[in-house]
């Protein structure tokens, strides 16, 4: 074989010139061994040169059908059909989805890779949660056990952090606590004396909190971002000004207009009553089941991602006015601390996930559904059943199984990052606020607030006096 640089025989066998450290291309070597060494026939060479050409060819022009697309990670999340809806027991108060696996992936794996894991389970990716990287990858309708064996698999996986069934589970809310009153105030609305130490009329709920010295210090206040995971939201109402995230499933609310009022109504803009909270970005998600979806209850997914996109955008502070029905519990009183296991999963996620810090607001629930409160913790699941014992059983269990947690979080930060809120009645006894009748109660609750004859917006730029934690 001749070295093309200094045109001198190299050694025999040998690819590298002893003379100028030059080495022999691979064509050229590959030529030499045909021609020179095997004796193979040029017009033999050449047609395996052409056959490899063609097939080259035909792999460049159809590779582009299996290189995987890239994922839209703003596709939103898959509402799955009631027919894949497996329900555990005979009330239908919690069940899972039979064909439908939740995947969450390190940030760092690129969508070749996702897509290589998911054609191994014969999967296709129907939502997106975006952020914390939640592949709704549907599959093959199977029992939860062969979905959890399933789940084992695919935690195998370095670029899987953690797996989980669909569950489903019926899902009860405040609005049948809030009142269908009209404003009473002959004079529309107006409540012109404003005095802490003796809370009375319309605005009595925002004196008993003491929020008027607060506003005092409102030059003082930061720019906050909160969020309400709730019914629709009323966008047109003349004191809100709400951001919906999901503005296409939106169906004004009174329960979600109602929330989304007493955190941030428009405050001094001459109309209706002022917010909590006056310098606020309020961002909306509206959950419920929409009306062609009334039969169905709500996927534990389908909250979440509401909670994940209010946090997504930046919201220190996400309010979630929703629990569990209390005769649900009382026939399967599990599906408490079940619901209260898949906060803690997705409270961590969204926490090793985002850069900033936030808290979860959940209302401690109205009680047994005839006017008294029960235990939070016992009745009204998701973040009110959540408590150290079950923070670190959840964490040790993480680890047991191969979840991936990149960040070191503890019980007490799980804990930390969640306030649940009982309601207090407007009677002021004995130098204290009573807890209203129908509030639920116990170790879960961190705070009390005013929550009888409270004064919010309802759809329709009307004000209506509402009940509730």
């Amino acid at each position: 074989m001749i070295c093309r640089n200094c045109k001198r025989e190299l050694p025999k066998g040998s690819r590298r010139c002893k003379y100028c450290g030059k080495s022999v291309g691979g064509v050229q070597y590959f030529f030499s061994r045909c021609f020179d060494t095997l004796r193979i026939p040029i017009a033999l060479v050449l047609l395996l040169a052409l056959i490899l050409g063609i097939f080259l060819g035909i792999r460049a022009l159809t590779g582009a059908k299996d290189a995987p697309a890239e994922y839209d990670r703003a596709m939103g999340t898959y509402t799955p059909e009631e027919a894949n809806i497996v329900y555990e027991d005979e009330n239908e108060s919690i069940g899972y989805v039979n064909n439908m696996i939740l995947i969450f992936f390190s940030s760092d794996t690129d969508d070749a890779r996702i897509s290589e894991i998911i054609k191994r389970i014969d999967g296709e990716v129907v939502g997106i949660m975006p952020g914390v990287d939640q592949f709704q990858v549907q599959v093959e309708a199977r029992t939860k056990e062969e979905l959890e064996k399933l789940r084992e698999r695919l935690l195998q996986y370095d670029e899987v952090k953690n797996v989980m069934i669909d569950y489903v589970v019926a899902t009860g809310t405040e609005y049948d606590a809030i009142p269908g009153d009209p404003w009473a105030d002959p004079n529309g609305y107006s409540s012109t004396s404003w005095d802490e130490e003796n809370p009375g009329d319309s605005n009595w709920w925002v004196e008993a909190a003491h929020i008027l010295s607060a506003w005092e210090y409102q030059e003082e206040f930061n720019s906050i971002s909160v969020g309400v995971v709730d019914g629709g939201f009323d966008t047109a109402h003349e004191d809100l000004n709400i951001l919906v995230l999901n503005d296409g499933e939106n169906d004004p609310d009174d329960h979600g207009t109602a929330v989304a009022g007493i955190i941030g109504a428009t405050a001094n803009n001459g109309v209706g009553i002022t917010g909590i909270l006056q310098d606020v970005n309020l961002y909306g998600v509206d959950f419920y089941a929409t009306a062609e979806q009334e039969a169905q209850n709500i996927a534990i997914s389908t909250m979440f991602d509401g909670l994940n996109a209010c946090v997504m955008s930046g919201c220190r502070v996400v309010n979630l006015s929703s629990g569990l029905y209390y005769e649900n519990v009382l026939k399967a009183p599990a599906v408490a601390e079940y619901t209260g296991l898949m906060a803690i999963e997705y409270l961590v996620i969204m926490m090793d996930a985002y850069d900033h810090d936030f808290i979860i607001v959940q209302s401690s629930g109205n009680g047994d559904g005839w006017g008294n409160g029960v235990d939070a913790f016992q009745y009204n699941g998701y973040f009110c059943s959540v408590d150290l014992d079950l923070a670190q059983a959840y964490l040790d269990e993480a680890a047991a199984e191969g979840i991936k947690i990149e960040k070191d979080i503890t019980a007490e930060d799980i804990v930390n990052s969640i306030m649940v809120v009982a309601s207090v009645d407007c009677e002021f006894i004995d130098g204290s606020y009573q807890l209203a009748v129908s509030s639920n109660f116990g170790p879960a609750v961190t705070i009390a607030a005013p929550g009888v004859q409270v004064l919010t917006t309802t759809p329709g730029n009307s004000y209506r006096y509402a009940n509730g934690t």
